[in-house]
């Protein structure tokens, strides 16, 4: 099947236009419903969130070419700034903690449109990970009597906020990659065995983005780190290398979680490091990572020596 499934009108501006509009109109609800039910601004803010990311998640399906939801992106980066130092619409920017979520999702978005534009269940699906796996994790974790808590950056999250947040990742992957495939007229199916490690992998991704997030951001990198994960697994799939991927999953979690255990990397460090490993493997192979994994191992070597280095010479000067 041919895209745009959904053409409104013939000129793609006049459908911009109108798409505009709606979301607007939509935001003006959700202000005019958080005022008069008096919602709190956690709430108001996850259901802003959610109206956007299920429309702007449709834009391949509307929309030929990516001009246009690039410049819808680049006019929702300046509102939302704006918006954010005028105080404006508090449905989307209300919040009971320092956030910059409503800057970093479009400038995510324009990333996605104009580097993912021609795989459209990729940039769809990524989308809606960050609508719903996001969204849920922040409810589950927020409305958990005991919450198991950690803190892998700045911001505090719950185990089982994570928890939902894999789960529910999973099950989007899962779900729309045959739902989008069939859709769109797919030549093929992916096997459920390798369906199913998709999604997980991509679930595991999204989830270590989310958990070692700060102040929002995981706005950006939830939808980017899914696509390029579910990308790479993909690629490696196609080319026959997905064995070696995921034994390079395990060896580099077994490296990274040593690292940490020996604080040559904090929590944010460790799964920021693991994450970028996989990309870079997963792109390029050994003779990518190799250099960068000798030259982490030798650092944090001389590092270690030269701390412990230091400290004997303070030890013999205060003698």
């Amino acid at each position: 099947m041919e895209l745009p499934i959904l053409n409104p009108f013939e000129n793609e501006w006049i459908t911009f236009g109108a798409f505009f509009i709606g979301i607007f109109l939509l935001i003006g609800v959700a202000e005019f419903v958080r005022s008069k039910l008096k919602w709190g601004p956690e709430t108001s803010r996850k259901m802003v969130h959610v109206i956007v990311g299920i429309m702007v998640s449709t834009c391949p399906l509307i929309f030929e070419s990516n001009i246009q939801p690039i410049t819808l992106a680049v006019i929702f980066i300046a509102v939302n700034v704006l918006a954010l130092k005028s105080h404006a619409f508090k449905s989307m920017h209300a919040t009971d903690r320092t956030t910059f979520g409503t800057v970093y999702f479009p400038i995510a978005f324009l990333i996605l449109a104009a580097f993912f534009w021609e795989k459209p269940i990729t940039l769809i699906l990524s989308l809606l990970v960050m609508t719903f796996s996001d969204t849920l994790a922040s409810i589950v974790g927020g409305q958990e009597k005991k919450p198991l808590k950690f803190t892998l950056w700045e911001d505090e999250k719950s185990l089982q906020g994570s928890a939902a947040m894999f789960l529910s990742t999973t099950l989007i992957i899962y779900v729309g990659t045959d739902f989008f495939a069939w859709l769109f007229g797919a030549a093929f199916f992916l096997p459920l065995n390798v369906l199913i490690g998709c999604a997980a992998f991509t679930g595991l991704m999204a989830t270590l983005a989310e958990a070692a997030s700060n102040k929002g951001s995981d706005n950006f990198s939830v939808p980017l780190v899914t696509a390029i994960s579910y990308e790479i697994y993909l690629i490696n799939y196609t080319h026959g290398t997905l064995p070696v991927l995921l034994l390079w999953m395990v060896g580099s979690a077994v490296i990274f979680f040593l690292a940490h255990k020996l604080r040559s990397l904090n929590g944010g460090g460790t799964a920021t490091a693991f994450v970028m490993g996989m990309f870079i493997f997963g792109t390029g192979g050994a003779q990518w990572i190799m250099p960068i994994l000798a030259f982490f191992i030798l650092s944090s070597i001389l590092s270690k020596l030269g701390k412990k280095s230091a400290d004997a010479t303070q030890k013999s000067s205060n003698r």
